[in-house]
């Protein structure tokens, strides 16, 4: 056998080959170069996929619901208050103009990410669940990693929390309610039971909520 031979040709088929990926690699970048908003789409559609798969993960707090009235220094956990009862306000805490960008920004309501931010953790960044829920907005930590933020930080766990809101409000056409559901035990949840889910923590979560979003819904946070 002609050894020789055979490294020749298979020299031969590695140099068509590296030629072969070159134009794929050429064409692709053209295609790029000449069409930007298909590239644009794909991105757009990364982050979608992203922000899809973050709700999911929102998924692992419908086993751990029952540890949400177990927060460190969670006032209405503690105090025992009831639906109905109002925290401070954010402005007192000085959130409320950071409220207010990261709601515009995910095309919620201000009033309703305050609401949420007075009963998840009575404004308490440092509030740590049991679960492992972090911050102001409780976020999972690898529900914030799928979002892009940092739940150690009051802005960016803000910020992450606004876009959670805004993506499950647009998840189920505006329905507040499923949204909070959705918040509080996990999309999967909302989709398993077709609406609110029977979880008596939930239903008083909703409603303690939505008291809060009744009272500054339309004002404005200041």
């Amino acid at each position: 056998m002609d050894v020789t031979g055979i490294n020749a040709i298979m020299g031969r088929i590695n140099a068509i080959q590296q030629r072969i990926e070159a134009i794929d690699s050429f064409s692709s970048g053209l295609t790029k170069k000449l069409n930007p908003a298909s590239d644009g789409r794909e991105k757009a559609a990364g982050f979608q996929s992203v922000l899809d798969e973050a709700v999911k993960r929102q998924d692992i707090k419908v086993q751990q619901r029952a540890d949400r009235d177990k927060l460190d220094n969670r006032p209405l956990a503690q105090a025992g208050k009831g639906p109905g009862e109002m925290l401070p306000p954010a402005a007192a805490n000085g959130y409320a103009p950071i409220i207010n960008a990261a709601a515009q920004r995910n095309g919620v309501d201000p009033g309703l990410v305050n609401a949420v931010a007075a009963v998840e953790s009575g404004y308490n960044q440092n509030a740590v669940s049991s679960a492992g829920a972090v911050g102001i907005m409780q976020l999972m930590p690898e529900t914030a990693a799928y979002l892009g933020v940092n739940p150690y930080d009051a802005a960016s766990n803000i910020e992450g929390g606004a876009k959670l809101l805004g993506s499950q409000l647009r998840q189920y056409n505006g329905d507040v309610a499923k949204a909070l559901a959705a918040y509080n035990a996990g999309p999967g949840a909302v989709e398993q039971y077709g609406g609110i889910p029977p979880y008596t923590e939930t239903r008083n979560y909703i409603q303690r909520v939505m008291d809060i979003y009744r009272q500054t819904s339309g004002t404005g946070m200041k």
